[in-house]
């Protein structure tokens, strides 16, 4: 009966619209079956109108959650035919939830950018105890909101969900569980295999904690609207997992470039101006220069070692902090005196080491900063994410809601190689200057050497820790 409403459905319309069909059987798809809890396939849709008939869905299925997902051109997904407000979603990560009642659905592509439009659908399914993703929606469209939705500007990207629900408990004295995680791409790499292999990784549950970056906790209705530092141009995939007692759910993961895709080469490569390219090899000839033979110029150089060394380790220490400890770090570091009162601590802690040996102390110092900034220069030509210790603690500074922002940068291939550069131009740097200074006078210079290196009119003959020569005789 359900096929021959939807044939006839499809017959009324296909005059105006072209109208496809995609049959998704269950089963064989039952909750807590890790292997068969949720099923996965891509399409090419080239209609306007595809409608979604989902059968033999299991007794021991609670709930079940479709979502589609798609890449550059966003769809629309609804329970209803009518597509009426409430009833459907629009975007490119989004999907619905269904307790069995409704097994028909229906994609709509309002904007058609492309002869076709690859999808991939999902069904997804668990039992009743599980928690349900959006249960307690109270500003999305749909009445239960599984989805995410993204947003960004140049510094943050901004991820916002709703709470889950559970039979039993009401929308107002909830104690689930929810947790974040999120997964990089490879930086620049904005083709459709890996947007969508990289969503695989975040479908269900055990894909979510294996593959993503758990975020660490955050008290309040803030966790619902998460911040994120902006990485341009590397794809961002955000799951979020709910749990209640041995029960858990995965809401629809969600993906950010922290950019505008369709305007890939002005909006997420970077600066690619004339006046761009010089600044970098100028910083760049001029960090190597600093990095071995930085010591040479030392009223140049203090000024820029003072402020720049003691940033780059606060950021360090923090950031270490951040990933070891992942259940207290960003909450502590949320108030703003905290995090100033470390900040300032550690740059005051650089310069007292450094002034037990003031030459090893301001060769290091001007060995590591100039070093970092070859690396930071050659970043710009070859790509990496090191330029963020100094962007991130500036965002710190200027951006409203910084503090609330989490920070953890993708380690990938090309950032190590250029940690491993930067460790070597380091080495090299303090080998070298230090080999310099061999057979120099001291540094800095002691009181007895300036006075007999500058000698002026006020300069005494015979110094004061001279003794004066004896004329007596003996006998």
């Amino acid at each position: 009966m359900d096929k021959f409403i939807i044939l006839f459905f499809c017959a009324t319309i296909i005059s105006l619209v072209r109208c496809e069909t995609i049959p998704i059987n269950l089963a064989v798809y039952h909750p807590n079956t890790h292997r068969y809890d949720a099923f996965k396939e891509y399409y090419d849709l080239k209609g306007n109108l595809t409608v979604i008939n989902i059968s033999n869905i299991q007794s021991d299925v609670g709930f079940f959650i479709i979502q589609v997902h798609t890449y550059l051109e966003n769809v629309t997904l609804s329970d209803s035919p009518n597509f009426t407000h409430g009833s459907s979603v629009t975007g490119a990560n989004i999907g619905l939830v269904s307790n069995g009642s409704i097994d028909t659905f229906y994609l709509k592509r309002p904007h058609k950018l492309s002869p076709f439009v690859h999808v991939l659908i999902v069904v997804a399914v668990y039992d009743e105890q599980a928690p349900v993703p959006g249960g307690c929606n109270l500003s999305f469209d749909v009445e239960v909101a599984p989805y995410q939705i993204t947003s960004h500007t140049d510094e943050l990207i901004t991820v916002k969900s709703q709470p889950p629900s559970t039979k039993g408990q009401s929308c107002d004295n909830l104690t689930l569980q929810v947790d974040m995680y999120h997964f990089f791409m490879y930086e620049y790499d904005k083709s459709p295999e890996t947007y969508f292999k990289s969503i695989e990784k975040m479908l269900t549950v055990d894909n979510i904690e294996k593959y993503g970056r758990r975020v660490s906790g955050i008290p309040g209705r803030r966790k619902y609207m998460r911040l994120f530092s902006s990485y341009i141009g590397t794809g961002e995939v955000f799951a979020m997992v709910s749990t209640f007692k041995d029960h858990k759910s995965a809401y629809i993961p969600a993906v950010s470039y922290g950019c505008d895709v369709a305007r890939w080469e002005e909006d997420c490569v970077g600066p690619v101006a004339v006046h761009w390219k010089v600044l970098c090899a100028f910083q760049l000839i001029f960090g190597i220069f600093l990095c071995f033979f930085g010591h040479r110029f030392f009223r140049l150089t203090l000024y820029i070692v003072s402020f720049t060394f003691g940033l780059m380790a606060t950021y360090f220490v923090i950031s270490v902090e951040e990933y070891l400890s992942m259940t207290a770090d960003i909450v502590i570091f949320i108030n703003g005196i905290n995090f100033w009162v470390v900040f300032l601590s550690i740059m005051v802690s650089c310069v007292i080491i450094s002034m037990a040996n003031a030459m090893y102390g301001h060769i290091a110092s001007i060995s590591f900063t100039s070093s970092y900034a070859c690396v930071m220069a050659l970043n710009y030509y070859v790509g990496g994410n090191l330029p963020y210790i100094l962007i991130n603690t500036y965002r710190r500074v200027a951006v409203k809601n910084f503090n609330y922002a989490v920070i953890s940068p993708p380690v990938q291939t090309t950032d190590i190689l250029h940690i491993l550069l930067w460790i070597i131009l380091l080495i090299f740097g303090v080998f070298i200057q230090v080999r310099q200074q061999r057979g120099k006078p001291p540094f800095p210079p002691n009181r007895p050497f300036r006075e007999t290196r500058n000698p002026t009119e006020t300069t005494p003959l015979i110094e004061e820790d001279v003794f004066a020569p004896s004329y007596t005789y003996t006998y």
